[in-house]
């Protein structure tokens, strides 16, 4: 079962920064399936620091368009990007003195954080990205 699903109404309308949110949706979903399956437990911590990764790369590609596009936006869009990796550290260290469970706060957090993310925050640069060429 997946917890998060890909719509189309998600398209920040640049398929390169679309591939990669389809792809964190991804790494969450395995995060979630991992979580409900004993087996899988173990896997926690390896998805956590996957989608940290992931994420920080993302983060990444975003910023670096911020600066070659002067996007206008910058400075509050980067602050949740920090806020996000911030977290990301949390939910890591939490695990690790845990390191048998991972609480469904997280994937709360997960979910609504994206979704909130891409669809009010990542769209106010569609603009930006297209008038430079990106599509």
């Amino acid at each position: 079962m997946q917890l998060l699903t890909w719509e189309p109404q998600h398209s920040v309308g640049v398929q390169e920064l679309d591939e990669q949110h389809k792809k964190i949706f991804a790494i969450i979903n395995r995060l979630y399936d991992a979580m409900q399956t004993t087996d899988e437990k173990k896997n926690l911590g390896e998805i956590l620091e996957e989608m940290r990764d992931y994420c920080d790369q993302h983060f990444s590609l975003e910023e670096k368009y911020f600066d070659l596009f002067h996007y206008e936006d910058r400075e509050s869009h980067e602050a949740q990007h920090r806020f996000f990796r911030e977290k990301s550290r949390e939910f890591i260290q939490t695990y690790a003195v845990d390191g048998v469970t991972l609480s469904f706060d997280v994937l709360d957090f997960l979910e609504d954080w994206w979704f909130k993310h891409i669809n009010n925050v990542d769209k106010k640069y569609t603009k930006c990205f297209q008038e430079h060429g990106l599509q």
